[in-house]
């Protein structure tokens, strides 16, 4: 069990507890990260624990109890909400108050800007990406959102009509038939 531990310290840390042993470590954030609020976080098929700092991203080995400092990835985001990886092992994140989407290559450290999900919303909450390369963004608070968008062609859509975009969240995921989901006014979507 990783918690992120989020208290007013000046350096943050996550616990990392065996659920088998009972034993748990505290793993302390690199010095140059300041504690900040954290609104998002994953774990990664690799053991790798993906979450922010405020607008600083990092990411913790969890075998290996090491850390990367992504750093403040994008000007533009304060806050990181919603992160997902890819079947290729990219990790996709977006967060508040632009609904920018970014990949970060784990193999090489490019960071990539996908631009805003939604023209002028600013909470993109929650992200999953499907067995076809479509990343689907929730969009959430004033006008809420489902956005799609396939980063080998560039092409984005908004999926739900007006009708529906009205004040709320929005959570996607991904199913074990790799296929995206969703629930609108109790209503579950594929």
């Amino acid at each position: 069990i990783i918690a992120d531990v989020q208290d007013y310290a000046e350096r943050g840390y996550l616990l990392k507890t065996d659920l088998l042993t009972g034993r748990t470590r505290k793993l302390q954030n690199p010095p140059e990260v300041v504690q900040d609020d954290s609104f998002g976080a994953m774990v990664t098929g690799a053991r790798h624990f993906f979450y922010s700092q405020g607008n600083v991203v990092l990411s913790c080995d969890l075998r290996k109890e090491s850390w990367r400092v992504w750093g403040k990835i994008d000007p533009e985001t304060s806050y990181y909400f919603a992160f997902t990886e890819g079947a290729d092992g990219t990790v996709w994140c977006g967060g508040y108050p632009k609904t920018k989407l970014l990949s970060l290559d784990r193999k090489t450290g490019i960071v990539t800007d996908h631009g805003r999900m939604d023209p002028k919303e600013a909470y993109l909450t929650s992200l999953a990406q499907d067995d076809r390369g479509f990343l689907y963004g929730a969009i959430a608070q004033t006008r809420r959102g489902l956005v799609a968008y396939h980063p080998a062609t560039g092409e984005k859509r908004q999926l739900l009509p007006d009708a529906l975009r009205k004040n709320g969240r929005l959570y996607v995921y991904r199913g074990r038939d790799g296929a995206v989901y969703t629930t609108v006014d109790g209503r579950r979507a594929r």
